[in-house]
C-alpha cells in the first residue's frame, strides 16, 4: 500500500482543470508532486496544459516497453502518465494528475487505494461557450462532447470531492486548498514535497485503453 495520495482531478473539457493546475503551479503553495504527462498531440504555446509530445508510434513503443504508469485513449489522442505517479506515491508524497473519468474505473487497485477523486464541474452552457472559445472543434463536434460529459457526471467515484468551476479560478484554487489539501493533511498526510521527472520502471504498472469524453 502507498503512504501518498494521487489527487485525480476529473471534469469534462473546458472545466478548467489545466487552469487550476497552471495556477497551483504559480501559486507555489502547496508542495505537490505534478508527474510527466505524455499525449499525441502536439503542444500548443497558446494553451495551459503542460505535456510533452510523442508521435502515435512513439507512444505505442514507449507503451508497450511499459514506460507509463498507466496510460488511455480520448478524443483521438493516447494520454500516458509517467512512472514518478509511483515513486511519489511510495515516498510518501501527494500526488496531482489530469485524469480522466472513464479511465478511473479501471485504475488498479493499489492507486485506487491511494486516490483523492476530485471532480470540476460546469454546466452544460458555459462548458459550451469555453469550448468554442478554445476553437480545437466545430459547433457539432463540441454539441457532442457536451452531451458524452453529461453523461459522465452522472457516475462520478464514490467520495468524489466535487468544486464549483463555473466560479473565478482564484475562488476554484480556494476551494482546492480547503476541501482537498488541507483535509488530506489534516487526515495524516502531510509532509509533502515536490518532486519532477520520468522515474525508471517501476513494476506496478498498468495500461489501460478507455474512451473520455
Amino acid at each position: 500500500m502507498f503512504t501518498g495520495r494521487l489527487i485525480y482531478l476529473m471534469g469534462p473539457s473546458g472545466a478548467g482543470k489545466d487552469s487550476l493546475i497552471a495556477h497551483i503551479k504559480l501559486k507555489n503553495e502547496l508542495p505537490l508532486l505534478l508527474p510527466s504527462r505524455y499525449i499525441t498531440r502536439p503542444v500548443n504555446a497558446a494553451e495551459l496544459e503542460q505535456h510533452q509530445f510523442m508521435t502515435p508510434e512513439a507512444f505505442a513503443a514507449a507503451e508497450q516497453a511499459g514506460e507509463f504508469a498507466c496510460s488511455w485513449r480520448a478524443n483521438g489522442h493516447a494520454y500516458g502518465l509517467g512512472l514518478d505517479v509511483y515513486t511519489g506515491l511510495e515516498q510518501g508524497k501527494m500526488v496531482l494528475i489530469n485524469g480522466s473519468r472513464a479511465h478511473y474505473k479501471s485504475l488498479p487497485e493499489a492507486l485506487q487505494a491511494a486516490c483523492v477523486p476530485v471532480y470540476l464541474h460546469v454546466g452544460s452552457e458555459v462548458q459550451t461557450q469555453r469550448l468554442l472559445q478554445r476553437g480545437r472543434e466545430n459547433t457539432a463536434q463540441v454539441a457532442e462532447r457536451v452531451a458524452r460529459s453529461q453523461v459522465l457526471a452522472q457516475a462520478l467515484p464514490e467520495g468524489c470531492v466535487k468544486l464549483n468551476a463555473e466560479q473565478s479560478l482564484d475562488a476554484v484554487y480556494a476551494d482546492f486548498k480547503q476541501q482537498v489539501w488541507q483535509r488530506e493533511c489534516a487526515a495524516g498526510q502531510g509532509g509533502f514535497r515536490r518532486h519532477g521527472g520520468l522515474m525508471s520502471a517501476h513494476p506496478l504498472k498498468a495500461t489501460l485503453h478507455v474512451q473520455d469524453a
